[in-house]
């Protein structure tokens, strides 16, 4: 916490503390001394009569002094947040940036390219002339990016219009796919473990970055429970090794 928000607070917190002792001064100017006096009438209580104006004005000063604070350290508080929000880095908006599959594109001062041509390896067959297995094997040898690619190429095949986002800073969604008016935000998870909802939660927050009609996850693996409840709750599509081979590789 920084110096000046702990000035605003033990502002606060003196004045709550000198108004409690002036309401407690004003209480016994018109409630203890005229107690006393009713109580003890025998006894010598002229010093009631000097006693009781100055705790009662003495009373009513400390409680205005101590609102006289409070507003103080409040507007303290508030200037304090106000700073510290604006002090705050805002997230970046995402960019209107379109990768190509095949070119490469500035982001940020850099030239970024999906899968280098000196580097890439040959991709599998795209038709059905491997087995499932044949493929998924080579899947396992891929890196993130020409994972994201072979996905795009299969949406593609299926009749979507495909848009990869930026390789950086993209939330976790590596491309949208549109078809019939519906956009869908499509987080790719190339894996060697089963997917729980930890592992997913991420792209449902990615999804608030784009104008998306729905989301997506997608994995050459599985999903345990907890990320199939959490899918259902966040009305997000999965799509695991299963569902790949029957809908989107044959």
């Amino acid at each position: 916490m920084s110096k000046k928000s702990n000035k605003g607070h033990g502002a606060i917190n003196f004045s709550i503390v000198l108004l409690f002792f002036g309401v407690l001064a004003i209480l016994a100017s018109k409630v203890a001394f005229p107690w006393l006096v009713e109580r003890f009438p025998d006894n010598d209580n002229s010093w009631t009569v000097v006693a009781e104006p100055y705790c009662f004005y003495g009373g009513i000063g400390a409680c205005a002094l101590a609102a006289i604070i409070l507003i103080a350290g409040i507007v303290a508080s508030a200037k304090h947040k106000r700073e510290k929000a604006v002090e705050q880095p805002q997230p970046e908006a995402m960019p209107d940036v379109e990768v190509s599959i095949d070119t490469p594109t500035v982001y940020n001062g850099s030239t970024v390219t999906y899968v280098p041509s000196e580097e890439a390896r040959t991709f599998m067959d795209m038709g059905s002339r491997q087995s499932a297995e044949e493929k998924f094997d080579q899947i396992s040898k891929m890196d993130k990016t020409q994972f994201v690619i072979y996905i795009a190429k299969l949406f593609s095949r299926k009749g979507y219009q495909v848009k990869l986002t930026p390789v950086f800073d993209n939330y976790d969604i590596d491309m949208l796919v549109e078809k019939m008016g519906v956009i869908i935000a499509v987080g790719c998870i190339l894996t060697n473990k089963i997917l729980c909802a930890e592992d997913i939660k991420k792209v449902v927050e990615g999804k608030t970055h784009y104008q998306a009609s729905n989301v997506m996850t997608l994995t050459n693996m599985y999903f345990d429970r907890t990320a199939l409840e959490f899918a259902k709750a966040n009305k997000m599509s999965l799509v695991d090794r299963v569902i790949l081979t029957e809908d989107f590789m044959n």
